[in-house]
């Protein structure tokens, strides 16, 4: 699903289902574009990559900004040339209630506390991540993970619904019985309880990565 409006925005919609309450979209915005929110009846996300930002007037570049229901954005554009926004719109926003978040100042990449994983095995070149958002509950959580090249996510699984978006670089994700090839602007769905595997490429990669407790049958 594509859609071009006449001031050289163009949507695709990259994720949509019937059982889960939450859709996707990545965004190209055109220069000089103001940045509006889809729906402020609910809650969205918004993070912007490849390409530089004015927030009143400051350059911002890779920001993220999470909008709570009724909260307008204001002030933001696209600055000297196009740039790139992933949008996650959240139906149910019941459970993203939260006050330990500010929901308006954007974060930039460089701000961001960054915590490193443990090494896995001998030699291990290891990723480390940065937490934009945790609801109250702690079961909803999006996080930025940048892994270094041939870094290698041994076989797991978890009891929530994951939704990585790569950024830049990419690398292989086996999921199940079957192995893909995760690329720059593709997003994925990981659903609770499934067994999956991840190993970089050679330019490494930067995921923003979604983490919901599972969402299947809840789009109510």
């Amino acid at each position: 699903m594509i859609r071009e409006s006449k001031s050289t925005h163009h949507e695709f919609l990259l994720f949509e289902d019937s059982t889960r309450p939450v859709r996707f979209w990545l965004e190209e915005l055109g220069p000089d574009q103001w940045v509006r929110r889809k729906d402020q009846t609910l809650w969205e996300e918004l993070f912007f990559f490849e390409g530089m930002l004015s927030l009143n007037g400051r350059p911002l570049r890779d920001g993220y900004f999470c909008l709570p229901p009724g909260k307008p954005i204001s002030s933001v554009k696209t600055a000297g040339g196009k740039a790139s926004l992933l949008r996650m719109l959240h139906k149910d926003h019941s459970v993203l209630q939260s006050t330990s978040v500010n929901p308006i100042e954007p974060t930039p990449k460089g701000e961001l506390v960054w915590n490193e994983i443990p090494a896995r095995r001998q030699h291990d070149p290891g990723g480390r991540v940065a937490e934009l958002f945790r609801n109250e509950s702690g079961k909803q959580i999006t996080s930025l993970m940048e892994c270094r090249p041939g870094w290698v996510l041994e076989d797991h699984e978890h009891p929530s619904d994951v939704f990585p978006f790569c950024i830049r670089g990419g690398g292989r994700l086996s999921l199940g019985d079957r192995t893909i090839s995760l690329i720059e602007k593709q997003l994925v769905l990981i659903p609770a309880g499934t067994r999956h595997r991840f190993e970089t490429g050679q330019q490494g990669a930067l995921f923003i990565i979604f983490v919901f407790e599972s969402l299947a049958g809840r789009n109510t």
